[in-house]
């Protein structure tokens, strides 16, 4: 929550309170807004609740999967595995460190999914 609010994605309020329950959002990025659309307590209930969220999203589509990290690889591999089990993926997925550019606004430990469909 530090790097949401150092970002300007969330307010004082919402990232001290973050911070104090140890919650971590679970978001996405339409149109250049941040989206949180869940919130977690633990690593593996925010890989389980962003699965949950593409798999609501593309079902049985036949997508494109790459998995980014914050010096989070097992996490990273965690969600890279249990999307694999649920997604129709089409192609190899690519697994990668996230960049400092973006890493200055996610923070260390964090993880992220882009998922494509192949037709559209």
């Amino acid at each position: 929550m530090e790097y949401a609010y150092k970002g300007g994605r969330i307010g004082r309020f919402s990232s001290l309170l973050g911070s104090l329950l140890n919650v971590k959002p679970i978001a996405y990025i339409q149109d250049g807004e941040y989206v949180i659309v869940n919130k977690a307590r633990s690593m593996k209930q925010v890989v389980a609740g962003m699965v949950d969220f593409v798999v609501d999203k593309f079902g049985q589509s036949k997508v494109r999967v790459a998995v980014g990290h914050t010096q989070a690889l097992d996490y990273a591999k965690m969600l890279l595995e249990q999307a694999m089990s649920r997604l129709n993926v089409s192609d190899e997925p690519v697994l990668f460190e996230i960049g400092p550019v973006v890493g200055a606004y996610a923070g260390p430990g964090a993880v992220g999914i882009s998922v494509h469909p192949v037709e559209y």
